[in-house]
């Protein structure tokens, strides 16, 4: 059998397969940005009842503060509550934004200057 002679350069373009990016479960997406979140926030204020990463227990604090419960180990549940929302309403945002943008396909322009296309995907 002859052997094919590879081509040296770059793929043409026609050889070059297209990904394909799955979606977003928007909800399941939102769900696993809260729970980190509020771990995050639940472990850091608890590091900083007990004398560790000052800085960030009290930025922390400084945004949530507006309670303004006195007693840390409340604390300690009640942002972890607020730290779910904001971050189930964060990971919300984000995961709709990208599903968003997936529908878009952009075209790079070869020549400079030259506006680059959106086109919606077939």
């Amino acid at each position: 059998m002859p052997e094919q002679k590879k081509e040296i350069g770059p793929p043409k373009k026609e050889e070059i397969p297209q990904k394909k990016f799955a979606k977003l479960n928007t909800t399941k997406f939102a769900i696993t940005c809260a729970i980190i979140s509020a771990i995050l926030i639940f472990l850091t204020i608890l590091a900083g009842i007990f004398g560790y990463f000052p800085t960030w227990s009290s930025m922390i604090i400084e945004i949530y503060g507006f309670l303004g419960i006195a007693n840390k180990w409340i604390n300690l549940f009640i942002f972890a509550i607020f730290g779910f929302v904001d971050g189930f309403i964060i990971g919300w945002l984000f995961s709709k934004l990208y599903n968003i943008l997936l529908e878009y396909k952009y075209i790079p322009s070869k020549i400079a200057g030259k506006k680059i296309e959106i086109k919606k995907k077939p």
